[in-house]
């Protein structure tokens, strides 16, 4: 029997400072799916959805939450809901045919597993005992009735989250875009860790962990071919399998397109 068709929205964050970026997104890999949303900040520019979101680096965090709650608005019929950026390169052909083994009627987040975080007294990672680590530890969650154990995807891989708990994420995103602006401090670096934001959003309050994907990756090939061996797995296979890549610039995005396609 066929599988039943499945459709993606795709979103991508970037920014009216970036066209050369997305430009090359649209005439390589962009061009495989049908359903792309180019998710801007300042609404400077006509090719981009504007979400008042700001330009810089911080704004990734609600370009992603704004972005998600945009494509549901627009269409809460998609079987996927995706947030990229325009420094990835994917490959529509092997994440349709991997997403199309699960039921998207079914709570998933698909992405590439990071460490582990627990969100009291503060958000931090468990094995950083290392008291100059300052990145998050001055963050209080003191408020939070109880620990938030969640492990943190590589939102440079990508990510793909089901039609199921894009419905439930959609009920918390306003919600949690005030905690998140409250604890972190508003523009901060913290505040633009979307990828730290969206684990623990959807762990606290949807209760659903991360699936790792094997086949998703938060750097370019290279660094994989150079690093093989700090893994325990066999990466060399899988990145010539890949469904996504990270830190993928303009003038090599059409090279790694058509080479690992």
């Amino acid at each position: 029997m066929d599988k039943k068709p499945i459709s993606i929205a795709i979103g991508l964050v970037t920014s009216s400072n970036l066209k050369h970026r997305y430009n090359t997104c649209l005439s390589t890999w962009l061009k495989d799916f049908d359903d792309v949303f180019l998710l801007g900040g300042n609404g400077g520019d006509p090719n981009l959805i504007p979400l008042d979101a700001g330009e810089d680096w911080a704004s990734t965090f609600r370009k992603q939450q704004y972005g998600l709650k945009y494509m549901w608005e627009q269409n809460n019929q998609f079987d996927w809901y995706n947030i990229s950026t325009c420094d990835n390169v994917m490959f529509k052909n092997r994440i349709v045919e991997f997403l199309s083994e699960y039921d998207s009627n079914k709570d998933y987040v698909f992405g590439q597993a990071g460490d582990v975080w627990v969100d009291v007294p503060y958000l931090y990672k468990p094995n950083e005992l290392n008291l100059n680590y300052k990145c998050y530890r001055s963050k209080t969650f003191t408020d939070v009735p109880n620990t938030v154990t969640f492990q943190m995807l590589c939102g440079g891989a990508s990510f793909f989250i089901s039609n199921s708990l894009m419905s439930k994420i959609y009920n918390h995103i306003d919600q949690f875009d005030k905690e998140w602006t409250d604890k972190m401090g508003f523009g901060t670096h913290e505040y633009g860790c979307s990828d730290l934001a969206l684990s623990y959003m959807i762990k606290k309050y949807c209760g659903v962990n991360l699936t790792h994907c094997d086949f998703m990756f938060s750097q370019p090939p290279q660094h994989y071919i150079n690093d093989h061996l700090e893994y325990d797995y066999d990466v060399l296979n899988n990145i010539n399998s890949a469904f996504t890549f990270h830190y993928i610039k303009p003038d090599e995005m059409e090279t790694i397109y058509e080479k690992y396609k």
